[in-house]
C-alpha cells in the first residue's frame, strides 16, 4: 500500500507541475488563477500523502 500512495503523491505532483505550465497560457486571469490554485492543492494534497506515510519526496 505504501507503494501505492507514492505513486499518487508522484501522480497529484505531475498533475501540478501540468496545471503549473497551462497557467502560463491563458489570456483570461480568471483561468490563470484557478489553474494556479489546482496546482497548489495537488502539491499540498501530495505533501500530505508523503508526511503520512513519513517519506520525504
Amino acid at each position: 500500500m505504501p507503494d501505492r500512495s507514492k505513486g499518487s503523491a508522484a501522480r497529484l505532483r505531475r498533475e501540478a507541475a501540468r496545471a503549473r505550465l497551462l497557467a502560463h497560457n491563458p489570456a483570461d486571469e480568471a483561468e490563470r488563477e484557478r489553474l494556479a490554485a489546482m496546482a497548489a492543492m495537488f502539491d499540498r494534497e501530495a505533501q500530505a500523502i508523503d508526511e503520512a506515510l513519513g517519506v520525504r519526496p
